[in-house]
C-alpha cells in the first residue's frame, strides 16, 4: 500500500511544462537543455531526436561539422553591445535552413586570438552554402570582432541527439527512458535511478562508461577510461541486460 502522506514524485521545484514527461511531440514546446529535477533526485533534459531510437539507450551530441563550420571569416565589424554576427559559411549541407543553429553556439575561435568569447544564437534567415550570413544573438557582444577575427558555430547540443556510437564523437547526454521517433522532442534522463542497457557483467557498485562496445550501450569501466564514466550500478546484470544506474551526466 502506498503511503498517502508523500503523494506522487513532482517537480524540485514546480514549473507547468508545456509537454508530460513520459511523452513526445512533433513541435517543440521547452527550450533545448531545459533540466527537469524531480524531488527524489532525478533529472532530465529536453532533447530533439536524429533518428529512432528504443529506451534505456546513451545519447550523444550530433557530430560536429567542424569542417564546415569552423574558423568562418567574419563579415562585419561586430562591437561590444551589439547582438549580431556576420560570416561566410562553409559549404555545410545543412545551411539552408531558417533557425538550424537557432539556441546553438558561435565563438570566436580566432587563431592566436586574445579575448575568445562564445554567444548564444537567438536566430537566423536561412544562409545557403558557402554565403554570406548573420546570426542574431540572445547575448551582447563583449570583445570586439573585426573583419580579421575567425568564428564557428555549433548546434546545441540537445539538438538532434543521436546513439551513442562505439567510439563517441560527442558529449554525452542522456539516457532515453521511452521509445522515441525521428526529429521528434522529449525528456531523456541524466542523474538518478535509470534502466540503461549493459554491455558486458557489471557488478553492484561497478562505474558504468559511455563506449560500452555496442552503440547506445554503457560497460564496466577500467582504469583507462574514467573520463566517461556516466553513473554507478545499482543492481548486478548479466550481459547485454539492462542494469538499474545511478545516473550522473
Amino acid at each position: 500500500m502506498s503511503d498517502e502522506r508523500w503523494g506522487e514524485f513532482q517537480e524540485e521545484t514546480p514549473k507547468a511544462w508545456a509537454q508530460a514527461l513520459y511523452t513526445e511531440s512533433s513541435t517543440q514546446k521547452a527550450r533545448l537543455g531545459s533540466i527537469r529535477r524531480l524531488n527524489d533526485g532525478r533529472e532530465f533534459v529536453y532533447v530533439q531526436q536524429a533518428a529512432n531510437i528504443g529506451s534505456g539507450l546513451l545519447c550523444q551530441a550530433a557530430v560536429a561539422d567542424v569542417a564546415n563550420l569552423g574558423n568562418l571569416a567574419v563579415t562585419a565589424n561586430a562591437n561590444v553591445g551589439d547582438r549580431q554576427i556576420s560570416f561566410t559559411l562553409g559549404a555545410s549541407n545543412l545551411a539552408n535552413v531558417q533557425n538550424e543553429f537557432a539556441e546553438g553556439w558561435i565563438h570566436d575561435s580566432t587563431i592566436n586570438g586574445s579575448d575568445w568569447t562564445a554567444y548564444k544564437v537567438k536566430g537566423h534567415a536561412a544562409i545557403a552554402a558557402n554565403a554570406n550570413g548573420t546570426f542574431d544573438l540572445f547575448d551582447k557582444i563583449r570583445a570586439n570582432l573585426t573583419t580579421s577575427s575567425k568564428v564557428t558555430i555549433t548546434k546545441n547540443k540537445c539538438k538532434k541527439v543521436i546513439v551513442a556510437p562505439t567510439t563517441l564523437t560527442g558529449a554525452i547526454i542522456g539516457v532515453t527512458v521511452m521509445p522515441m521517433t525521428a526529429n521528434y522532442y522529449g525528456w531523456i534522463q541524466k542523474k538518478g535511478e535509470c534502466a540503461v542497457a549493459i554491455n558486458g557483467t557489471a557488478n553492484d557498485g561497478d562505474g558504468l562508461v559511455a563506449e560500452g562496445g555496442v552503440a547506445g550501450y554503457a560497460g564496466p569501466s577500467t582504469a583507462n577510461d574514467l573520463s566517461m564514466l556516466i553513473g554507478t550500478c545499482m543492481v548486478n546484470n548479466a550481459d547485454n541486460g539492462a542494469a538499474l544506474v545511478d545516473l550522473d551526466i
